[in-house]
Parts: structure tokens; sequence; C-alpha cells
């Protein structure tokens, strides 16, 4: 019997000790993926890649700690704890906690702002009848509207899918853009472009536009951005598809499985990534010489907020509309189980986001998001 309880309880250490390493290790690599987005892509695009798994280590390193709350192992669950607060700004970022709502009546102080990727108003689960993005837009009733996607080869309303909604359109919003651009504006009130700098040398960037706007006597710089996406081919969605298949026995993961993933996936992302990583400081100098402090800059980032792009643009004076309204975590993208939120809305200026919302419309491969502002 006593054999049989020390070998009991060596067991028991064997787990602890093991299950202590998981700890550490789950926790470093959770921190460094909380902090790689302060890494410049451009001189290492693999810390990048890195920081896209944040989430999926938060999580697990979540698991584990109530693991040790339950068989209550105070001191490694004090580790836990420890790990977490060192990753607090990347998990506040991830998954906000406002508990407390503010006061979003309408009034004649608040505005509201919608960035939403259309992908060319054709319908993502092949619903056919009324076109059900712009039925969300305008049911909506956003303020601005800025569109991703929207008119880069035929003119926004020339396409056939919206002939039904031009008078509604015409109604609600009598001003919007009109050229060939991928993102486009919806606006209920007058604007002038300001972007002649971005077309020239795609500084900062040729899917940007910038609109200044007067709301009641207040001026507005609205920047409407769509960075540089992995341009993923069918081959390499189903290849991603494979991967990330529970069901999909480990025999599959062979070696050319892996050169792939290599040669074909990871090549993109890092490519991406410094794309993206240009663009950010491009935009960021940009906002840096505007002569004005009441800025809004949504769009699709086809980044995470633990990016180098997202922490470029926002630099140390603006706000992230989601992080100062939100509970919880979301995702804006959901095709190819490429799950994360990489839609985002910025803002600096003499007002202030008192809510957000994201849609779950699922007409296109994003969902909307829309912030309300107040004026202070």
């Amino acid at each position: 019997m006593n054999i049989i309880k020390s070998i009991f309880a060596k067991s028991l250490s064997i787990i602890k000790n093991i299950g202590i390493l998981i700890t550490i290790i789950v926790g470093i690599i959770m921190t460094a993926s909380a902090y790689c987005g302060y890494i410049d892509p451009e001189d290492s695009a693999k810390f990048a890649i890195i920081g896209m798994i944040f989430p999926i280590m938060l999580i697990l390193h979540l698991f584990i700690l109530i693991i040790w709350l339950i068989t209550r192992r105070w001191l490694i669950s004090l580790l836990s704890v420890a790990f977490l607060a060192t990753c607090y700004p990347a998990v506040s970022t991830f998954s906000p906690l406002n508990f407390c709502s503010k006061n979003t009546e309408d009034s004649d102080s608040t505005f509201k702002v919608l960035t939403y990727n259309v992908m060319n108003f054709d319908d993502f689960e092949n619903i056919k009848g009324e076109n059900r993005t712009l039925r969300y837009i305008l049911d909506k009733n956003a303020d601005f509207v800025i569109l991703q996607e929207a008119s880069a080869k035929i003119k926004m309303d020339n396409l056939d899918l919206i002939q039904q909604h031009i008078p509604e359109l015409n109604s609600k919003y009598p001003y919007r853009e009109q050229r060939l651009r991928d993102v486009v504006i919806l606006s209920k009130y007058p604007y002038t472009v300001e972007n002649e700098r971005l077309d020239e040398g795609n500084k900062p960037y040729k899917k940007s536009a910038i609109y200044k706007v007067n709301i009641k006597g207040r001026e507005l710089y609205i920047i409407g951005v769509h960075l540089e996406s992995l341009r993923l081919t069918d081959n390499d969605k189903a290849l991603y598809k494979d991967i990330t298949n529970i069901s999909s026995s480990s025999e599959k993961l062979n070696e050319k499985i892996v050169e792939d993933v290599k040669s074909g996936l990871l090549t993109k992302l890092a490519t991406a990534f410094k794309q993206r990583a240009t663009q950010a400081k491009n935009l960021r100098e940009y906002i840096n010489s505007l002569d004005h402090k009441n800025i809004i800059l949504c769009g699709d980032f086809n980044d995470t907020p633990f990016s180098f792009s997202y922490n470029t643009i926002m630099g140390d004076d603006m706000s992230d509309a989601y992080k100062e309204c939100a509970l919880g975590p979301t995702i804006t993208f959901h095709d190819n189980r490429f799950y994360f939120r990489i839609d985002h809305i910025m803002y600096k200026g003499d007002f202030e986001a008192i809510d957000i919302e994201r849609g779950n419309d699922k007409s296109s491969d994003h969902y909307p998001l829309m912030a309300t502002f107040k004026w202070i």
C-alpha cells in the first residue's frame, strides 16, 4: 500500500511539474506575442506572424489558470496572473471591459461613423433579392459611411446590385464619392476631398481617402483606409483549411504541406506585414502633418490590434473606439477561418466615442463596425 501511495505521489509531482513548465512556456509565448506589434516587420516579419497568435495563447493561458485555481495551487496561479498583468495592454485591447454604459441618445452633439468592407456588394452567402449589404447601411443611417471594396472597377451608383436603392441613397446620403476608388464615402454633410497627396507615388497609400467635413460649424477630417491584404489564392485558402481542420489526421500534415506553408502562406503573410508597415508609417506621417486636431481614421486594416501597423497609426495621441466602448472580444472578419478583428475606428480631437456596435450582417466577408461620437 505504501508503495502505491509513493508511486501515486510521485506521479502527481511529475504532473504538477509538467503543468508548471507548460504554464511558463505558454506565459512566455503569450507575453512575446503581446508585444510583437512593436517590432517593425521590415526588420523581422517573423515577430509579426507570432503576434497573430496572441488571442489563442491568451485563451489557453486562461484555461490553465482556471485549472490551477480549481486545484488550489495558489502560488502557480499567482504566476499565471503575473503573466496576464504583464500583457495587460494587449489583453484590454483584445477584450475591453467597459461595464458602464454612456448616454447614447442622438442629439445635436452626437454623430455616427460606420466602416464596412462591402466586398463589391456581392452577397457572401449568395442570397438573392434585395441587396442586404446596402439595406443594412441604409437602416443604420449613420452620418458618415466609409466603405472599402465599393467601386474599384465600377462607380458605386452604376452597380446593378444597388439600382433599386438609388432613390433612398439620394435622400439619406446626398453627398457621396462618385469616382472609381476602393474607399468610398457616403455622407449626410458636404465634404471636400483632401487626398491629392495620397495619389502621388502611392504615399501614404492609394487605397486611402481623406475627406474634410463641416458638422454644424465643426471641422473634422475623416480618413478611410484599406491596407494591404494577403491576396490568398484558392489553393492557399484550401491549404489553410486543411491545416486548421481539427478532424484532419496528422498524417495529412506531411512534408509537402509543411513546405507549402513555408513557401506560400508564411511568405505571403511576411510580405503583407511589410507592406502594411510601410503604409502605416506613411499614414502616421500624414496624420502628423495635418494642422487639425479632429481626426477619425477607420477602415479595413487587414491587421489585428496587436500589429505594428495598428500601433504605428495609433501613435500616442489616438484612441480606439472599440477599446474605449466595447465589452468583451469580437471579430470583424469571418471568412476562411481567419477570425480576427481587423476593422478599426480610431480618433482624436474634441469628441469622444460613447458607443461601438459590430453588426451581425453576413452579406460580406467582413462585419460592419459603427461608432457613436459626442462632441465635448
